[in-house]
């Protein structure tokens, strides 16, 4: 079974839109879907200050009211280099480094090597919304909302 993840880039609103959106034609999961964060809106966010990081962990919001996000590094499969397909069929997929590293997949800055087929990708993190114990929390409506609007919007 495929884990499920959503992308949160630097892109449109559309992005953020698409993400709630199919977190409600979806709601019932059996675990948290994990969260895709470009590395670009991560620093973007992070000079805003509009995320903190402390160790493993993001956190969004107010100090007192944010959300944590646990991180693991992981990239999104955006294209493949001088094949004529995609023969490991992982294109749009996130895969955290552990994942790579089971693949025996070499990752360097934006290409991932995978047996002799390069892919280009965007680095970024896999993020899963965390309570205070670290255990994985559910979120409603409203906290995905919430959420996508943080990371979503730009500072004023």
């Amino acid at each position: 079974m495929q884990p499920r993840w959503f992308i949160l880039t630097l892109a449109t609103a559309w992005t953020m839109h698409a993400v709630h959106t199919r977190l409600r034609v979806n709601p019932i999961f059996r675990s948290m879907p994990r969260i895709y964060l470009s590395q670009e809106l991560v620093e973007a966010r992070l000079a805003e200050g509009r995320l903190q990081l402390q160790g493993d962990r993001l956190y969004i919001g107010r100090p007192g009211h944010a959300l944590a996000l646990y991180i693991d590094s992981a990239v999104l499969f955006e294209g493949v280099e001088g094949a004529s397909g995609d023969p490991h069929e992982i294109l749009g997929c996130v895969k955290s480094s552990r994942e790579l590293a089971v693949m025996g997949a070499e990752h360097c800055d934006t290409s991932v090597l995978v047996g002799d087929i390069a892919y280009t990708v965007r680095p970024g993190f896999l993020a899963t919304p965390v309570g205070p114990d670290g255990a994985e929390l559910r979120l409603d409506d409203r906290d995905w909302s919430q959420l996508a609007f943080e990371l979503g919007q730009r500072a004023a």
